[in-house]
């Protein structure tokens, strides 16, 4: 017995959907993953609501451009979070209140500015120092408490990315195309689900830091006045003998081949994401893409986000065999979405390479070759971010416009009440 997609009655004939429909269901799945699901950290007290909307609209749209880095973000946060957790009960309680201790929810909030210290009406971020200032007992219950999305606002965006993609399974199931738009869709929908997972105990939309006071009888502490906060590319430059950073010296030659402005305008936030660690002196507030120190250079954090933004570029491949509207569009969608899934590669071998050598006992001229293929690598990466970002840019466009000319059954929809037990 031949079976067809009618006599499994995955759609009916006469059940169709429009253009408007699948664009309306992609930009609310593309929204939830780069708007409702990102979980930024806390602005300063000084910042004006404007700023406020800036800084929030410009991390959607790094979201749009590279959203595999926001999961790379989320996930250097979540593995500090967990780091200082367990140094801050090992240090302050060890297991003698286990009601008193920290959860990856104070972990994350502390990141994220939660804490500011004040003294004469003054306010600096710092790091908590028992001796020094009032330590803070907020409970996890508080600082969810100061969370602007609970738990139905985090249901609905699973919800909404989840039936996504059991749509676009079901439609591949029943041999129905799937448009390049919901391609596009799918791939962000798959990464914020590990996005959302990594940030699910940290608070989302707090808007005010909690500010601690010093003991009475500690000294006065010395508030320096804020600083500048140092770009990316020039803390990389700088610290080039430091730790991970060291396997970076082509900073510099790539620094003087692309312009400084253009890079620091654009590209300059894709590399926060992935290592700003550092919060200027004096500050009110932490970074936009900041995660504490010394998560980097762990293996167990870069490399499986590597692996996911090739994933993440491979998604695009799905419609290699697809019907364009016409040849210039198939080619450059193939090209594109070979581009956004091979640049990944250098850097994610680079590191590799750097790494089996950092530390370890070989010889001189065996690290030598290996730093200069490291190096070699992590230039090719760094100076492919341009195409990479026109690669992304150019596949969303083609994302829409291949929506004048639908082929085939790709506005046949799937008949959702077969599925379900009815009379």
């Amino acid at each position: 017995m031949q079976y067809t997609r009618e006599s499994l009655g995955i759609y009916r004939p006469g059940t169709t959907r429009s253009t408007q429909d699948i664009i309306w269901s992609c930009l609310a799945t593309i929204f939830a993953c780069t708007w409702v699901a990102v979980h930024p950290n806390i602005p300063g007290p000084r910042e004006s609501q404007w700023r406020r909307f800036r800084r929030r609209a410009s991390t959607m749209f790094y979201a749009v451009i590279a959203p595999e880095l926001v999961t790379l973000w989320a996930m250097r946060q979540r593995y500090a979070a967990g780091r200082i957790k367990r140094e801050f009960n090992r240090k302050y309680y060890g297991n003698e209140d286990e009601e008193k201790m920290w959860t990856l929810s104070h972990g994350f909030f502390i990141q994220m500015g939660g804490f500011l210290f004040i003294q004469d009406g003054r306010t600096a971020f710092g790091l908590i120092d028992k001796g020094t200032i009032e330590f803070p007992t907020i409970t996890e219950e508080d600082i969810l408490d100061k969370s602007k999305g609970d738990f139905l606002t985090k249901l609905l965006v699973v919800t909404q990315t989840s039936w996504f993609i059991a749509q676009c399974i079901v439609r591949w199931a029943a041999k129905l195309t799937v448009t390049e738009l919901e391609v596009v869709t799918l791939a962000f929908a798959i990464l914020n689900i590990i996005t959302y997972t990594l940030w699910w105990q940290k608070p989302q939309n707090v808007q005010a830091a909690i500010l601690i006071p010093k003991k009475s009888n500690a000294p006065p502490l010395e508030i320096p006045e804020p600083e500048e906060h140092e770009s990316w590319l020039h803390r990389q430059i700088r610290q080039g003998g430091q730790g991970s950073a060291g396997w970076l010296p082509w900073m510099i030659l790539v620094s003087l081949l692309i312009p400084v402005k253009f890079l620091s305008g654009l590209f300059i936030p894709l590399g926060e994401m992935a290592t700003d660690d550092q919060v200027p002196t004096g500050s009110t507030s932490v970074p936009t893409f900041y995660a504490d120190h010394d998560i980097t250079d762990e293996l167990g954090v870069i490399l499986p986000s590597l692996g996911m933004s090739v994933v993440f570029g491979a998604l695009h491949l799905i419609p290699w065999n697809s019907e364009f509207p016409t040849d210039m569009e198939k080619l450059l969608w193939h090209v594109c979405s070979a581009v956004i899934a091979i640049e990944p590669l250098p850097g994610a071998i680079g590191f590799g390479l750097y790494k089996l050598t950092d530390g370890h006992p070989v010889g001189v001229v065996i690290k030598a070759v290996m730093d200069a293929m490291a190096m070699s690598l992590g230039s090719l990466a760094f100076i492919g971010l341009p195409l990479y970002v026109l690669a992304r840019l150019t596949l969303l466009i083609l994302a829409f416009s291949t929506l004048r000319s639908l082929h085939g059954d790709a506005l046949t929809d799937i008949a959702w009440s077969s599925f379900v037990p009815h009379i």
